[in-house]
């Protein structure tokens, strides 16, 4: 998502969405900013425990990464008292977060 919208600085105004164009519909299959809107959940109170097989989608490695999406979405569209990010994309990009 940071490489997609490397020319736009403010992630509060980024496309969300992955794979758009890429199914026969061209619908997008995630949403990170909201996985529920795929299925998906987006905390570990909805985590799925699934067997490791290609029926259990080798332990829910797809159907749980809405949990670090969203977590990685409320990263970067977390916001101070003041409006202002708390962390750029570059900070959390480079996982260097100021003390």
């Amino acid at each position: 998502m940071i490489v997609s919208n490397l020319d736009n600085k403010d992630p509060r105004t980024w496309n969300w969405q992955l794979g758009e164009n890429l199914m026969a519909d061209n619908k997008p299959f995630r949403d990170m900013s909201d996985p529920t809107l795929f299925g998906q959940p987006a905390h570990m109170n909805g985590y799925r425990k699934m067997p490791y097989s290609r029926a259990g989608d080798w332990g829910g490695v797809h159907i749980n990464s809405g949990i670090h999406n969203k977590a990685a979405f409320n990263m970067l569209t977390a916001e101070g008292d003041d409006g202002e990010l708390k962390l750029t994309p570059d900070e959390v990009g480079r996982g260097v977060l100021p003390c």
